[in-house]
């Protein structure tokens, strides 16, 4: 799997607090909804690398693979 390096944004925090708000608002996505109907409609898929995955295990990272692709290892 290709990966490319994560490029700094310079955004102060409370910039990319907005960003982030603005993203949500827009794909109807409220604190405490489950992220797999998102990425989906986005064309990505999650996978998941452990066989159990419980409400206290979930992935913590999220790989970009390609342009609306997202692989959310965990």
């Amino acid at each position: 799997m290709k990966t490319a390096d994560p490029i700094p944004t310079r955004l102060l925090k409370a910039k990319v607090h907005s960003l982030a708000e603005d993203a949500a608002a827009r794909l109807k996505f409220k604190a405490g909804d489950p992220l797999e109907p998102v990425v989906v409609r986005l064309g990505g898929r999650i996978e998941y690398k452990t066989a159990e995955v419980t409400a206290d295990k979930l992935p913590e990272s999220i790989i970009v693979i390609a342009q609306r692709f997202y692989n959310i290892p965990s």
